[in-house]
């Protein structure tokens, strides 16, 4: 299958959809406290970094169980390949790649 189709299914499926209610403490805090666009403005730059910050993590996370799933599927392919008489073997191996 497509890589990135697998990876946007696993963050679809495997991650909270993000709300409009999902900002920081600190955020709410810093927005009932500002009293101009340009107080406002810090706030939401410093939300940003944060929350993109967060998403980078996730998916890191992410990437890295998609990335560890392939090679285990090789690895039991390879297996399965091994164990083929000798005189099929290179018929399995071609026939296990498709």
């Amino acid at each position: 299958m497509n890589k990135q189709y697998l990876m946007g299914l696993a963050l679809a499926l495997g991650t909270p959809t993000a709300m409009a209610g999902d900002n920081s403490p600190t955020y709410t805090q810093c927005m009932d406290n500002a009293s101009s666009t340009v107080a406002m403005s810090g706030c939401i730059q410093a939300e940003t970094q944060l929350q993109d910050a967060q998403l980078n993590r996730v998916y890191k996370q992410l990437l890295a169980k998609l990335e560890a799933a392939p090679r285990s599927a090789r690895a039991l392919r390879y297996s399965r390949t091994s164990s083929a008489s000798p005189a099929n073997s290179s018929r399995s191996a071609l026939a296990s790649r498709w």
